[in-house]
């Protein structure tokens, strides 16, 4: 009999027959189109290049996913509209093409933050800026990277990214560990079975 023959007429079997593909059914590495689109939309919509991937789950307190990688750190302030509210620290990121470089985990204890840093080096006045003095534009700079906690903004961006890619892992997996899926693929493998009277 298939699947849908088995499913109406005997449950019960049914139901060990799901439990035995939801075990063996995934033992292949069926993340790795999740990885490829998480990888692809990050470059596209963030320019942000994209590492390694990892992840736990999914029905356990401290599962996650997380990933490393790195972006200019002046996309990320465009992004989140910093370069409107601190065009001199704005100016002198894209200058020194100031890289934020992400271990981003979710789910509380795996976070590890971002990598910021925007003090290594000394740029000149130029832009809108160009006839600043030395002296206040380094003061104009520093009070700019004072103001905000800018390792904590880039970790909750790339967090906020961790969690994404965990509720898409999430999905997949509830996907394909359901009945639909199970059905799918014994209907797409022609499977028959027998049933002991």
């Amino acid at each position: 009999m298939d699947i849908l023959q088995l499913k109406e007429q005997h449950p019960d079997e049914f139901a060990r027959e799901h439990a035995k593909y939801v075990e063996h059914g995934l033992d292949y590495e069926w993340w790795d189109s999740t990885y490829d689109n998480f990888r692809d939309r990050c470059a596209r919509l963030y320019d942000l290049q994209v590492g390694k991937i990892w992840f736990s789950g999914f029905y356990s307190q401290g599962d996650g996913a997380g990933f490393d990688g790195f972006m200019q750190f002046s996309k990320f302030m465009s992004l989140k509209k910093f370069d409107e509210k601190y065009p001199a620290l704005y100016i002198h990121v894209s200058g020194l093409h100031t890289e934020v470089s992400p271990i981003a985990s979710s789910r509380g204890a795996h976070i590890r933050g971002a990598d910021v840093s925007l003090t290594s080096w000394t740029t000149y006045p130029n832009g809108v800026f160009a006839h600043l003095p030395e002296d206040a534009w380094d003061e104009l700079i520093t009070a700019q990277i004072e103001a905000e906690d800018w390792e904590g903004e880039a970790t909750r961006f790339f967090c906020d990214l961790a969690d994404e890619l965990y509720a898409e892992l999430r999905d997949d997996y509830e996907y394909l560990t359901s009945e639909e899926a199970f059905i799918e693929s014994a209907i797409w493998n022609e499977l028959k079975y027998e049933v002991e009277a």
